[in-house]
Parts: C-alpha cells; structure tokens; sequence
C-alpha cells in the first residue's frame, strides 16, 4: 500500500487485487464467491461480523463453503494483516477476545471494503446465466 493513498483507495486496490486472483479460480467457484459477496454486506449488518464469521466457518466443508471461506480469509487478511487492527491474530479469536470498540472498528472497515468487494466481483466474476 502506498502511504499517499486515501483509505478508501486502498480498499478498493485490495479489493481489486484480490478479485482478480479469483478470476483465475474454476467457474462454480467464481459463481459462489459472487453470491456470498452480494450477501454478506446484508448478513454482517443483520448479525454482527462475529456471528457473520462463525457462520462462514461453519459452511467450511458444506457444497457451498468456497464462497465463504473466501470471504473469511479475505477479512482475516485485511482487517488483522493489512489494517492491523489485529495485528498477526486470528480474527475470530480477536473479535471474541476483544474491547467492544475493536470490534465496531473491525466490523465498520469490514463493511467498508465489502462495497468494493461485491462491486468488483459483480464485474468480474461468473454469474451463473
């Protein structure tokens, strides 16, 4: 990241980087990691990222878990390597272990680069039509 750069700048740079990287993933992959993208925004305001998160664990192995494991190892690396908000930690762990303003931080800079995420991933990615 350039120090010259406005936040959001950055987000949509990662954002980008990222997404590209999935272009190259097999097509039924691409089509997850884009429906998870156009939820997750929705889920993490309805339940909170903690919850949003445990959940993505959870489909870790079901028919659908690629999408949500990619968005997990997305927030993980931008929330706790990128952002250093919690700086070489495992984001779950963190957000459990936490003080309550951490975890708002997390959850707003999540949301933040989700924007670019979905849009990102709604131009380039399979949709399954």
């Amino acid at each position: 990241m350039k120090s010259m750069q406005l936040i959001t700048q950055q987000r949509a740079d990662f954002s980008l980087r990222i997404l590209k990287n999935a272009k190259e993933m097999p097509v039924e992959d691409q089509k997850q990691i884009r429906t998870v993208a156009n939820s997750i925004p929705a889920q993490i305001q309805r339940t909170g990222l903690g919850q949003t998160l445990a959940f993505a664990l959870s489909k870790k192995d079901k028919a659908d878990g690629k999408g949500w494991a990619f968005f997990h190892n997305l927030l993980q690396k931008w929330i706790c390597e990128e952002r250093n908000l919690y700086q070489g930690r495992d984001l779950m762990n963190s957000l459990t272990q936490g003080d309550m303003q951490q975890y708002q931080q997390a959850q707003a800079e999540a949301l933040a680069l989700l924007i670019w995420t979905r849009k990102f991933a709604r131009a380039m990615l399979e949709n399954g039509k």
